[in-house]
């Protein structure tokens, strides 16, 4: 007889956010820890293929991209279609010989990624983990998302009208991200 898949993925979840060990799920669900540990990295690596690229996605359309800058420009940010920073996830088992290189400003460890997201709360980018030591300026280099906006690969087209300080209007091209002071020019 085999495991309710419902109960799996709710094990997968709960380890996920509460930071469960497979022990606390047996105890739970009387699937034994062995076959929650095996299920989760299936389900994780899954998820990480299959869905990821379906919820996390860049803003293509015009209506896309126009949801993502009316927050924005509602509050002055003209030509903003999102917010970007680094967020570190606290790493409670991290191995000993990993411990050091993991240890950054919050002090414990961490894993780190970078998020850009809008005002609507969707997530429109992030990256694979790096270590918790590592700064905002490294990490934002292997952000392909925000590489492209900095570069004009992306969004350089979109125009956007910016007040100038006597009133009168002028036209902007090149969407932009907002961002705390971490970051290169």
């Amino acid at each position: 007889m085999s495991a309710p898949v419902e109960l799996l993925v709710l094990g997968a979840l709960r380890v996920l956010a509460r930071r469960w060990t497979f022990d606390d799920l047996y105890e739970a669900t009387f699937i034994s820890a062995e076959i929650h540990r095996k299920f989760f990295h299936m389900f994780v690596e899954r998820y990480a293929a299959e869905i990821y690229p379906i919820v996390c996605t860049y803003p293509e359309s015009a209506e896309e991209i126009e949801s993502c800058m009316e927050d924005y420009s509602a509050a002055g940010f003209n030509g903003a279609i999102g917010s970007v920073d680094v967020t570190h996830i606290r790493w409670w088992k991290c191995s000993s010989n990993l411990n050091q290189l993991n240890h950054g400003k919050e002090g414990f460890t961490t894993r780190a990624f970078q998020v850009t997201v809008n005002n609507k709360r969707k997530i429109l980018a992030a990256t694979k983990g790096f270590y918790g030591s590592c700064n905002d300026k490294t990490i934002v280099r292997f952000d392909d998302f925000v590489m492209k906006i900095h570069a004009g690969t992306l969004y350089s087209d979109i125009e956007y009208q910016l007040s100038n300080t006597d009133g009168s209007k002028e036209s902007v091209k090149g969407l932009y991200l907002l961002c705390d002071n971490g970051y290169h020019m």
